[in-house]
């Protein structure tokens, strides 16, 4: 998948700046706090982990179900300015 692709599809922007303000999140959370089904979550964070933008890891526990846990990469960081740079281009053009 292409990375303009991956950076425009629905959702990833609002995957990618939670990621940034909460460093570390696993997956149930992040689905819950994006009111995201957890089928849907589930592909998207495939992609982006797939893209390199996010990274995931398996602590080890004593669960009975280990929790998945994402957190952004430096790639992915690099990938927030192409929305801050989107977002301020449509400012520019509002204000006209």
């Amino acid at each position: 998948m292409s990375v303009e692709k991956l950076l425009f599809k629905k959702h990833v922007k609002e995957i990618l700046k939670l990621l940034n303000e909460k460093e570390e999140v696993y997956f149930s959370e992040m689905a819950e706090i994006l009111g995201l089904p957890q089928g849907s979550a589930g592909r998207i964070l495939k992609d982006l982990t797939d893209g390199k933008l996010v990274s995931k890891s398996r602590p080890e526990s004593e669960d009975t179900i280990p929790k998945v846990y994402y957190r952004l990469t430096e790639l992915g960081k690099k990938a927030l300015l192409v929305y801050e740079i989107t977002d301020e281009i449509e400012l520019e053009i509002l204000k006209k």
